[in-house]
């Protein structure tokens, strides 16, 4: 039968197909054991693209933890779009973020940069920068571990992030007034309550200045949650799994 298929012409793509495969096989097999990390991080990026870019994603990370290839979860302050290699450490990209899209990413880069962000302090970051992008985006840098520089968990800084976008624009705005590098957000708000703001409100910031004391649930990150929040948002867990509990 083939060789009909031969004589005919008609199907005599499949030999070009051939080619075209084991040529392409041979380069990525040469870019992935000379060049391996480059290899994993373009790999990574364009896995957005396959089918099922979350099973592309978790095999991708799956192999290149088995070569000692490091990929960690997103960091705000390379402010890098997609999957990125800085140092000899891939780092998902911002918009690899579940909820992240295009429009928040240029938001962010018209808000900052990478000077700025190596230096900012939170309570900096989250009355310049995280109340001027929309409260998906936050909820899901934070999650992810984008923020994890800060040295906090990231249950505690969605807690503060919470309180900070309950105040209104014009305390925000006097907040601003009274944040340096070393500013913690109890403080800030503290400070707040000296400037002219009706009762109503200052019992409001009074209730969040206990809170911040005596939170209303536990701040600290499990395991569980922190495995199943990577996962939900970057379709792998990066800085843990669930068998580590």
């Amino acid at each position: 039968i083939f060789s009909w298929i031969e004589k005919s012409q008609r199907y005599s793509f499949n030999k070009s197909h051939a080619v075209s495969y084991a040529m392409n096989a041979y380069l990525s097999a040469y870019g992935k054991a000379h060049f391996t990390r480059t290899f994993f991080a373009s790999y990574l990026k364009f896995a957005k693209d396959k089918i099922d870019a979350q099973q592309e994603i978790k095999e991708l990370i799956q192999n290149a933890s088995q070569m000692n290839i490091h990929v960690s979860t997103p960091d705000i302050r390379k402010l890098n779009r997609y999957f990125v290699l800085r140092d000899k450490i891939i780092y998902f990209g911002l918009t690899d973020i579940k909820g992240v899209g295009q429009s928040v990413y240029n938001k962010l880069i018209t808000l900052t940069d990478e000077s700025k962000l190596e230096k900012i302090g939170w309570v900096d970051m989250l009355f310049n920068i995280l109340l001027n992008i929309n409260s998906k985006a936050v909820k899901g840098m934070i999650s992810s571990g984008g923020m994890d520089h800060f040295k906090m968990t990231r249950n505690r800084m969605l807690f503060e992030y919470s309180i900070a976008a309950d105040l209104t624009k014009r305390e925000a705005e006097l907040c601003r007034k009274y944040i340096d590098d070393k500013s913690k957000l109890k403080k800030v708000l503290n400070d707040l309550l000296t400037d002219k703001i009706n009762i109503r409100r200052k019992n409001t910031v009074e209730n969040h200045i206990r809170s911040i004391d005596k939170p209303p649930f536990d701040l600290e990150d499990s395991i569980e949650w922190i495995s199943d929040q990577e996962y939900e948002l970057l379709g792998y867990s990066i800085s843990c799994s669930r068998i580590d509990m």
